[in-house]
């Protein structure tokens, strides 16, 4: 379909034209941004708060595990004793294992998370440059290439964007690069927003009303995702103090529960 034409210039037409390219470029934006947000920021902060302090709540939690689990070992070998029987130990190590394999699930996840930030915060960074550098490069692609903002693309390029977007996701940031390097290839040397001239003028309202969905959608779940765990923690972490006296308090509480912990093994293998 044709661009409307008549007497004079259609102002509304070339307003909402220019409304769509400055969206697509604030979108594109929110959409860097937010995928940013998802594959670096977040990983990146769950895996210091982790290293800082997470390995220390988790020896907590895992202490407090142990110690409910001797708990229930003396009240199964008192059951046994009541009832006038010998304790069968097998078998009530085997109740025990069904009855906290919940809690040793989670224990088990926590000690693979603490591993995984432990190779993160390992790992090389990339320099500002090299960051800023590949940050304009997904903004770049995710204008072309994003479906929301394209709809008419080829399935090269939307295979080439989620080819992308794994890279991303992956944090291979030298894929990355050879990634995005391809993308005006893959769109044959186009610019896809200069197709604005062949769009009615209802076609073109509801493209912008769509890409305006997206940001507000985009923003929202940013909003969401900043304002709770791990992205809540960057505050606690920036502030060494705190993160010190958040340490302290867990250790002083690893050292109790671990005297806990002794103090039934010693009443369990005296046979009290």
């Amino acid at each position: 379909m044709k661009r409307p034409t008549g007497i004079g210039p259609n102002f509304e037409y070339e307003r909402l034209k220019k409304r769509r390219e400055t969206l697509r470029e604030r979108c594109a934006s929110l959409i860097e941004a937010f995928a940013t947000l998802v594959d670096v920021v977040v990983p990146d902060v769950r895996s210091r708060y982790m290293v800082a302090v997470g390995q220390l709540e988790s020896r907590v939690y895992e202490l407090k595990v142990e110690i409910n689990r001797w708990r229930r070992r003396f009240a199964m070998r008192q059951a046994a004793l009541n009832r006038g029987g010998a304790p069968d130990y097998p078998a009530i190590e085997a109740a025990l294992d069904a009855e906290f394999a919940d809690y040793m699930e989670t224990i088990r996840k926590n000690l693979e998370e603490i591993r995984k930030s432990v190779l993160h915060c390992a790992s090389e960074t990339l320099s500002e440059e090299e960051t800023a550098a590949l940050r304009r490069a997904y903004h770049d692609a995710a204008k072309k290439l994003h479906p929301d903002l394209n709809p008419d693309l080829p399935e090269s390029a939307k295979a080439l964007w989620l080819q992308i977007q794994k890279a991303h996701a992956d944090n291979d940031w030298k894929v990355l690069s050879f990634l995005t390097g391809l993308v005006d290839d893959v769109v044959s040397g186009e610019d896809p927003f200069e197709s604005a001239e062949e769009d009615a003028m209802e076609d073109l309202a509801k493209s912008v009303a769509a890409i305006e969905r997206k940001c507000e959608d985009l923003r929202k779940r940013m909003d969401e995702i900043e304002n709770r765990p791990p992205v809540s923690y960057r505050g606690f972490l920036a502030d060494a103090a705190k993160v010190e006296e958040r340490r302290a308090q867990l250790r002083a509480q690893t050292e109790a529960l671990e005297k806990i912990v002794g103090e039934y093994e010693e009443l369990w293998n005296n046979g009290r």
